[in-house]
């Protein structure tokens, strides 16, 4: 059975991407900031689905909160990364653009680092 993260598995793409791949015979372990999605994943696929609670935006963090995610799988074969946002901002304010940044940028960039 093949094991993948998926990162950002609580909303959007990566939501459903789970699904799909829990569906089609996949180990599954999801992280995102929602635990209560990730709780429902693993009440609905408690065989195949395990998840971790991290906030992408937090980079100190990350790389053991991944590492905490891949020892629950007992190694990874894919990784998906899967977060990210988009806020409409015409006024172009500094503290959304930062979220929008240390999320898409910062983040991203750890988690594939990590991968």
């Amino acid at each position: 059975m093949k094991k993948v993260v998926i990162i950002g598995a609580t909303s959007g793409i990566g939501l459903a991407l789970s699904k799909i791949m829990l569906h089609q015979n996949y180990r599954v372990l999801g992280g995102g900031r929602n635990e209560k999605i990730l709780k429902q994943l693993k009440e609905n696929f408690s065989e195949t689905f395990d998840y971790q609670v991290l906030d992408i935006r937090e980079t100190k963090n990350l790389g053991k909160e991944l590492g905490a995610a891949v020892s629950k799988l007992d190694g990874m074969d894919i990784c998906v990364i899967s977060s990210g946002i988009s806020i409409h901002n015409p006024q172009l304010t500094w503290e959304i653009e930062e979220n929008i940044i240390q999320t898409n940028v910062n983040g991203f960039s750890r988690a594939a680092i990590f991968a």
